[in-house]
């Protein structure tokens, strides 16, 4: 994303020593705070706030408006420090992108209300992913509806990759992540809340009937809280949407 960015402010006629490009999962960016730089207990990465002022400010070179794309920030401890110095400088355009399994946009909302603005970027829609498939529509349709529009997938012909890519996104990004993040200690139910959702898709939701179908079918005995609790998470990483009758 932060590269297809960086091309467009090219081709908008922005010069490139005017773009300031950094990821915090590169380890060749990372070099820059080699000796100020130190991983914590979380396995988040602290580096000293002087260090990256010296950074930033050896790579501005005028008072002309300068753009920082820094990606993966949730790798960063305290990243709201460095966004404030950022944001504090004159003519600087800061752009921040990150999983957003462990880094979501409404806490950067939160954090910096009134002074950010969410730019969500989908997975393809089926026009585009048709766009890009061609051929007879239908068949489009059921391997739209079966693997859905995001680019990795889109762009595998294989099947058993397709798949294979999804459960990896699935189970060792998104669950694993929400674990972590919401300190769930029930995978088992995590996981089955989800599933039931997935299959309940378009049809209208009752935190009562599923507690029940847990119970019932799976022997799983939960609460309507924690329910309702489980979907939100779900609902803040983007995997489902609610809509309101």
């Amino acid at each position: 994303m932060n590269e297809i960015f960086y091309q467009y402010l090219i081709n908008n006629g922005v010069s490139p020593d005017h773009i300031i490009q950094f990821s915090f999962d590169n380890v060749n960016h990372l070099m820059a705070f080699k000796r100020a730089m130190k991983i914590n207990k979380l396995n988040k990465k602290e580096i000293n706030l002087i260090a990256i002022n010296e950074f930033i400010n050896n790579q501005i070179k005028d008072d002309k408006k300068c753009y920082f794309l820094l990606d993966e920030i949730q790798e960063l401890e305290g990243f709201e420090s460095l966004l404030n110095t950022l944001m504090q400088i004159k003519n600087s355009v800061v752009y921040v992108t990150g999983s957003n399994s462990k880094f979501l946009s409404k806490d950067i909302a939160t954090e910096f209300a009134g002074r950010s603005t969410e730019i969500r970027v989908y997975p393809l829609s089926f026009a585009e992913f048709y766009e890009y498939k061609k051929g007879n529509e239908f068949d489009a349709l059921i391997e739209y509806m079966q693997y859905g529009g995001l680019p990795q997938v889109v762009l595998s012909s294989d099947k058993s990759t397709k798949q294979e890519i999804l459960r990896t996104i699935l189970e060792e990004t998104y669950l694993i992540d929400a674990k972590n993040r919401y300190r769930i200690n029930n995978s088992v139910l995590l996981r089955e809340i989800l599933i039931e959702l997935i299959l309940s898709s378009g049809k209208t939701f009752s935190p009562t009937n599923l507690k029940n179908k847990l119970r019932t079918k799976l022997n799983i005995k939960t609460s309507e809280k924690t329910i309702n609790k489980y979907v939100e998470h779900f609902t803040d990483a983007f995997l489902i949407n609610t809509s309101m009758i």
